[in-house]
């Protein structure tokens, strides 16, 4: 039967209709169960897994590659860059920059450097002589020279192409991590000098490479390194190799020919201003050994022959080590005590990178911390005093003063003349003037100044064969003396009891957290060297420091512990009124950092401690100033268990100035001097004390300096530990006592409760716990014995049993 026709309009019976040949025919289903189909608009196929899509995987494989393949072409890009750029860069700037000659070069460097007083009026002025400014020809320069500047400063000179391919990255690295250096070779130098332009910068870097290739290009080396050593300056006022033979040596640099002279050149010429054996001659004479071991080390010196050289001697014959004022004299500057500021200005701005060629070639303009009425009050005072008329011609002296608040030095006085040995930085032990320090460490560990000590005398402390006595110089109105008293009275048994107790290590540290250096002289300070621990004798100021240090450190208990870096250049301008330098560095917490209350209560109580000495020594200021002070005398080395001194101090401050004085003599001997500080006038040769000679400088000095300024008040101290002494620690007997204070040890050092009695001669030179004596020049950094007090009013220095002793008021 043949299948029936649909209709026009009619609904469809079947909306699938058989297909033919169909394997699977479907049976009809009602529209609404039946679920959508392949190809249906609403069929959800992602459930099905099409075998022609790619792998995932392979797709985040293909875009990681498609990333890195960017990353790879960017960084040839820059890579490229990197290198054409500095190339193009190189090849841009050879075309403009142009290289001075030397007569260029001095013609630039004709303007006069002024040097002022903090309140602008002139100090002095340094102007450079053209006469002193001679050139020398190649072959006019001695071999011996060029040997011994190639050695220390290029020894590949003659092999690279201008410049220091590992100087230059040591810069580039130096300036990423703010570390400074860059060792340019002698090219290099000479475009430094040549520009004046001395910048941690890579822009002056990388013209100086420039200027240094096209220099290698167009001259020979021998002619580049003939101008180097025209210019190149050694200090002195010296730039060129004749002048700084002349400066040096007294002669031509032509007559130069032994290595030892060469060597002294070689070796100042990177830091001309501190390696001159005038101004340190520690490092100077390190510098030198360098020098002639490099010449060792590159063949141009045989071992045998340099183990057995000499550092040159001072003197004025050629061939001698000339003395540096004489030196300099000529290029004018600042003459008499003044010309050993000018050093030390030298000195502060080639530690701030910036040299006396620039200052020469741009003009500039350097002020001072010094204060002008100071100064002259300084030179006055100990004109007065130590070298009046009738007063021993081997005193020697020094005073440094510092302003409290700042750390400017207002007043310098290093020697008479200005002449040989800067005194100021002189380092001498400093006697009872050190025992400010002990106190300090005693109230780090809150021992008050009302605690008692055994004041009696002699004491015998240490067991043994290690045993040791220390004795005072005089009867005391106590028996058990309090800290404020033993310090008053400046009692040496009672502070060697103190220093054990609280532990020699401490006292050190103190004196360092104050302002003293912990190197002096290159090396370590106060016998903390190599991680030892400084003997007893630190306790009566047996380590060597220097005038500059000690006027520093009472500067920090001035300031209520505040310490300032001590400093002599306040501001330098170039002619332009460009500010180059100004100094600006912070005062920070000497002696507890965490604790500022605690910190400025250190100080506080060390100043009460000070407070009555100038009195007690019959120095007080005029009109009743206020002032906390110290004296101190070091023994007479050269005779066994001498009754003499060698050295005296008087140190002490007001809140708005802290002031060292030092009198010695050249070689430590006996210490004679005729000033009478209570009449003004000289009495027969008599042993100086800090109280004499020492003291009357310092009330002079600072009754003149502070003459019409208002009278300032120390501010009041807030007890830490006792703070009165007990109402037993005073009696008019001084009897003999080996007992300890009532204050138990604090350190893994020895006490110092129930000594037995020295069974042993006393030492006087070597002995346990007093460093070395031998007797050595003035300033050689070696710590020595100490020597007892001054007598108290009235009383006589005790001779024998002083093991060492202390040092005095």
């Amino acid at each position: 039967m043949p299948p029936r026709q649909q209709h026009p309009g009619e609904a469809p019976t079947d909306l699938f209709p058989p297909v033919a040949d169909d394997p699977y025919p479907r049976e009809p289903e009602l529209l609404t169960h039946r679920e959508p189909l392949p190809g249906d608009p609403d069929y959800d196929d992602s459930h099905v897994i099409d075998a022609d899509a790619p792998d995932p995987e392979e797709e985040r494989k293909l875009r990681k590659k498609k990333i890195w393949r960017r990353v790879r072409r960017t960084s040839y890009v820059l890579a490229g860059l990197a290198i054409i750029a500095p190339v193009v860069a190189f090849i841009v700037a050879y075309q403009f920059v142009t290289v001075l000659k030397p007569e260029e070069v001095f013609k630039n460097h004709n303007q006069v450097v002024t040097i002022n007083y903090s309140d602008g009026s002139e100090l002095a002025k340094v102007v450079p002589k053209g006469g002193e400014r001679v050139q020398l020809k190649f072959e006019e320069i001695p071999q011996v020279i060029k040997e011994a500047v190639l050695s220390t400063e290029d020894k590949n000179f003659f092999e690279n192409p201008g410049f220091d391919p590992i100087g230059i990255l040591r810069a580039v690295f130096n300036n990423l991590t703010g570390g400074t250096g860059g060792g340019s070779g002698i090219t290099q130098q000479y475009i430094k000098i040549s520009t004046g332009d001395d910048a941690p910068t890579l822009t002056r870097k990388f013209t100086e490479l420039v200027k240094s290739a096209k220099m290698d290009a167009q001259y020979s080396k021998n002619d580049i390194l003939t101008n180097y050593l025209n210019v190149i300056s050694f200090g002195r006022g010296a730039e060129g190799i004749e002048a700084a033979a002349k400066a040096y040596f007294n002669k031509s640099a032509k007559e130069i020919n032994r290595p030892e002279e060469a060597a002294i050149l070689a070796a100042v010429i990177q830091r001309p201003y501190e390696w001159d054996p005038a101004i340190n001659r520690e490092k100077s004479v390190k510098r030198w050994n360098d020098v002639l071991d490099k010449m060792v080390e590159n063949g141009k010196l045989q071992k045998a022959a340099r183990d057995q050289m000499q550092f040159p001697e001072d003197g004025e014959q050629p061939g001698q080590l000339r003395n540096r004022a004489e030196a300099i004299k000529a290029r004018g500057g600042a003459s008499g005590p003044k010309a050993l500021i000018q050093q030390q200005i030298e000195t502060e701005l080639e530690r701030k990178k910036i040299s006396m060629t620039a200052a020469q070639k741009y003009g500039y303009t350097i002020t001072t911390t010094i204060d002008k009425k100071a100064q002259e009050a300084a030179e006055a005072a100990v004109q007065k005093v130590v070298f009046a008329s009738g007063q021993p011609e081997n005193l020697r002296s020094a005073l440094v003063a510092t302003d409290p608040k700042t750390g400017g030095v207002l007043a310098y006085y290093g020697s008479k003349d200005g002449k040989g040995t800067d005194y100021a930085k002189s380092a001498q032990p400093p006697g009872s003037s050190f025992k400010a320090f002990v106190v300090a460490a005693a109230l780090e560990k809150d021992i008050g100044l009302g605690t008692p000590f055994d004041a009696s005398s002699p004491r015998t402390f240490g067991k043994g064969n290690s045993g040791y006595t220390v004795s005072n110089a005089g009867k005391y109105p106590c028996t058990q003396c309090s800290i404020r008293q033993m310090t008053e009275y400046s009692v040496n048994t009672a502070f060697v009891d103190l220093a054990l107790q609280v532990g020699t290590k401490t006292v050190a540290k103190a004196a360092q957290e104050a302002g003293i250096p912990t190197e002096i002289n290159n090396k370590p300070s106060l016998g903390l060297g190599n991680g030892g621990s400084p003997s007893a004798g630190i306790a009566l100021g047996g380590y060597e420091v220097r005038t500059m240090d000690m006027s520093a450190a009472y500067a920090t208990f001035a300031n209520d512990g505040m310490k300032n870096e001590q400093h002599f250049v306040a501001k330098v301008v170039d002619a332009a009124g460009k500010t180059l330098h100004e100094f600006s560095e912070p005062a920070k917490p000497a002696f507890d950092q965490s604790d500022s209350k605690h910190n400025t209560d250190i100080a506080r109580n060390v100043t009460e401690a000070l407070k009555p000495v100038a009195g007690y020594s019959k120095l007080p200021l005029d009109n009743g100033r206020p002032s906390a002070a110290k004296t101190g005398t070091h023994q007479y080395e050269k005779e066994k268990g001498s009754s003499h001194n060698s050295r005296a101090w008087m140190v002490g401050y007001t809140p708005s100035i802290s002031t060292a004085v030092w009198v010695g003599t050249d070689y430590n001997e006996i210490l004679k001097g005729r000033w009478n500080s209570q009449t003004g006038k000289l009495v027969g040769p008599k042993d100086m004390y800090g109280k004499d000679e020492p003291g009357a400088v310092w009330k002079e000095f600072m009754d003149t300096y502070l003459n019409g300024t208002k009278s300032e008040n120390f501010a009041k101290a807030n007890p830490i530990g006792q703070f009165e002494a007990p109402v037993t620690s005073t009696s008019n007997t001084s009897a003999t006592s080996t007992s300890g204070s009532s204050v138990p040890p604090t350190s893994s050092e020895e006490p110092t409760s129930s000594r037995p009695t020295n069974t042993r001669p006393t030492p006087t030179c070597g002995g346990w716990p007093f460093p070395s004596c031998k007797p050595t020049p003035t300033g050689t950094g070696k710590p020595t014995k100490t020597s007892e007090e001054d007598p108290p009013p009235g009383g006589e220095p005790r001779g024998g049993g002083r093991g060492g002793g202390g040092n005095g008021n």
